[in-house]
């Protein structure tokens, strides 16, 4: 008799993510929508709202989301599981962009005079730029069958909340910060995955004593992908499944001339992976058609701006073919060694956070097991 996959946590119940904070719906438009079927019902949703975009506000109210701990531009927008056509499990929709906070318990901050200087994140701010090439690349290495954050839509605020809950047009808070809001064009990216806890959120701190959270977020993990793999797992058969997961989508998109370049991200890429190994924040991967982009773009502004001559040259010198360039970008030996040493590491540093909390071995028992997967789509 099959046992019936382990029950995933309730998310509304979560020690450390269970917080809401309040929202003010804000001047807004959708400027993308995905037309995958499945997200629709979001969508309609969202067009449904007094406006699709909101920020969050420091005056209290009825308008609510949850917020997630460690995430400090996020909210999670509802937890209901669905399937995507292509057979996917989702259930968090996640919305980046929607204002700033941090610590817990979450402190509401808004857009502010940031601590880092040019920061986004630091305002609660998503960059239309960020966003929209995130998407692409999202949805180019779907196709390809990775697991990724989907997005379903993008949405531009055209109107943003101050520190004291005063809702007035982007420009002004612009002004106020030295950005030129018009060119930035803050935008909500609403995304689809399983769930929305990262590897980063296994380390377990005594000053927030957040072990209780820790196994929450690894029994939800190991339910969500029980659920969709139709079998129950042992936390040892799912730190399988993620440590070859890891390795056969590497592969994959090695294959496909992909390179994540985990190591330009914070903490070395666990903040950018989600427990049900779902890759997010793609927008820095190098892959061939993010490289045609970059090289129209350059050549646009450098129409414009001479100055920019210098940013093409050195990206795409002018004393190669095209043919030698594409060459260069589908041989890109040291990116391939940066991505495996790298996915190591963060493969490394899961089995020590889920040993934490189950005894599932050490991360060099898994280390083989990646390194097959990965040849075996490679």
């Amino acid at each position: 008799m099959i046992e019936l996959p382990r029950k995933y946590v309730d998310l509304t119940n979560l020690t450390m993510d269970g917080q809401r904070l309040p929202i003010e719906y804000v001047r807004s438009e959708i400027i993308w929508r995905n037309e995958e079927p499945a997200f629709q019902p979001i969508i309609q949703e969202l067009e449904a709202a007094p406006q699709p975009g909101f920020f969050l506000t420091s005056k209290q109210n009825e308008r609510t989301v949850r917020v997630r701990w460690h995430l400090n531009r996020h909210c999670v927008l509802k937890s209901d599981v669905f399937y995507g056509s292509e057979g996917a499990l989702y259930r968090d929709i996640d919305a980046k962009g929607v204002g700033y906070t941090r610590n817990f318990p979450m402190i509401f901050l808004s857009v502010r005079e940031p601590e880092m200087k040019n920061d986004m994140e630091m305002r609660g701010i998503l960059h239309n730029e960020v966003a929209t090439e995130d998407c692409l690349i999202t949805e180019e290495i779907s196709k390809l069958g990775i697991r990724a954050a989907r997005y379903i839509a993008q949405i531009e605020l055209f109107e943003l909340v101050k520190g004291d809950g005063q809702v007035v047009p982007r420009q002004a808070i612009g002004k106020e910060l030295w950005l030129n809001f018009d060119s930035v064009r803050p935008t909500i990216a609403v995304r689809a995955m399983g769930t929305t806890s990262r590897v980063y959120d296994l380390g377990i701190h005594q000053e927030t004593n957040n072990g209780a959270y820790v196994k929450e977020i690894v029994d939800d993990a190991i339910g969500l992908v029980s659920l969709e793999l139709g079998q129950k797992l042992t936390p040892k058969d799912y730190v399988a499944w993620f440590t070859e997961t890891m390795g056969k989508q590497l592969g994959k998109l090695h294959k496909s001339k992909i390179w994540t370049d985990f190591m330009v991200q914070i903490h070395q890429g666990t903040h950018n992976l989600t427990l049900d190994c779902r890759l997010t924040d793609t927008y820095h991967y190098q892959t061939p058609l993010s490289a045609k982009r970059r090289y129209e773009y350059l050549v646009r502004r450098a129409a414009e701006d001479p100055k920019w001559n210098l940013f093409l040259e050195s990206d795409f010198p002018s004393n190669l073919t095209k043919e030698e360039v594409k060459a260069a970008i589908a041989n890109n030996k040291k990116g391939e060694e940066e991505d495996k040493r790298s996915h190591l590491f963060t493969a490394r540093d899961f089995v020590d956070g889920v040993n934490e909390i189950y005894p599932v071995g050490k991360p060099e028992e898994f280390k083989d097991m990646f390194n097959r997967a990965y040849l075996s789509e490679r």
